[in-house]
């Protein structure tokens, strides 16, 4: 094995196992696959945070519903914009009923578009924690199985 450290990572992962190169493949795909959730996610985010953000600046310029309910539609990536516009259609539907009724179901849609919403933003998040809490331990079993073979 010592001949193999001379040449380098190359020559130490050429001269490897097809155990090691499985280890070494799977720690490589899950950390490509990792970034490239890290990345997405971070635009995705990002891009919801901002137009909710712009969405809520919305809010508090325009008073009437109708015109904010029309203004939200531009808003399509925004988690906000999205729970205001499933309580605006609720309310819409509801109009010429008792204020009660209508309150409970505004309040039951707009808790489902926020169920969704934290659906939809935390969508990749699972994988993320299970890579992160079963990689130190694959490559453990990539070091045990190495000094074995040694």
């Amino acid at each position: 094995m010592l001949e193999h450290a001379n040449g380098g990572i190359v020559s130490l992962i050429a001269g490897s196992g097809p155990v090691v190169l499985l280890v070494l493949l799977v720690l490589i795909s899950f950390s490509i696959i990792s970034w490239a959730i890290i990345a997405w996610k971070f635009g995705f985010v990002r891009k919801s945070m901002r137009e909710s953000q712009d969405f809520l600046d919305s809010f508090f310029d325009l008073q009437n519903a109708d015109k904010l309910f029309a203004a939200s539609e531009s808003y399509r990536n925004g988690s906000l914009p999205r729970v205001f516009r499933a309580g605006y259609i609720e309310y819409s539907a509801m109009r010429d009923r008792s204020a009660s009724s209508v309150k409970e179901r505004i309040m039951l849609a707009v808790k489902r578009e926020v169920n969704a919403e934290s659906k939809r933003l935390t969508r990749m998040v699972p994988f993320l924690a299970t890579v992160g809490n079963t990689a130190p331990f694959i490559g453990l079993f990539g070091t045990v199985w190495g000094i074995m073979s040694s």
